[in-house]
């Protein structure tokens, strides 16, 4: 369940989200119509009008680089979902929607059409904001050991070291 699913991502320095996943499809069309094909008991909740804690849908590409501009056009393909409640940016309850499409690059995919179009509501993130915060770029002093932070993590939950775990020879 979920709280396995948390309990996975807070410990992965690569994992970046989570979804619950609403829907996908090559068009916002398809898109749309697996998304009313997804089981009610996902969106209900979301959906009521009695629903009242905050949310926000954030926009982005695989493949390149959204615009605030762009970011409210995906926005808006999808407000006939007619999500309730209060709209925030920043909340201690927020619940977070995304629309995720993979886009290739420019220069292989001029159209700029997306190959797949997801929408999903978030259940977990990762350590990003560690990873972030303890980047190299960011180090006052680097030796001749240091290592990039991702790699540190992949290798410290490989060997899942704890402060009580006995050091072995």
């Amino acid at each position: 369940g979920a709280a396995q699913v948390k309990e996975v991502a807070k410990r992965s320095a690569l994992i970046r989200i989570v979804l619950d996943l609403w829907g996908w499809g090559k068009t916002y069309e398809e898109l749309l119509e697996t998304i009313q094909k997804a089981p009610m008991e996902r969106k209900e909740k979301f959906l009521h009008d009695g629903y009242n804690l905050p949310w926000r849908m954030d926009a982005f590409a695989f493949g390149r680089k959204l615009n605030n501009d762009e970011q409210e056009q995906r926005r808006k393909k999808l407000s006939v979902l007619n999500l309730k409640g209060p709209i925030k940016m920043k909340h201690e309850n927020l619940t977070r929607f995304f629309i995720i499409e993979n886009i290739l690059p420019p220069e292989i995919n001029s159209s700029g059409k997306p190959l797949n179009i997801y929408f999903g509501r978030q259940v977990a993130t990762g350590i990003i904001d560690v990873v972030t915060k303890l980047t190299l770029k960011k180090r006052k002093f680097l030796g001749p050991t240091s290592t990039e932070t991702e790699l540190s993590f992949l290798m410290a939950n490989q060997v899942r070291r704890s402060k009580f775990s006995e050091a072995r020879a």
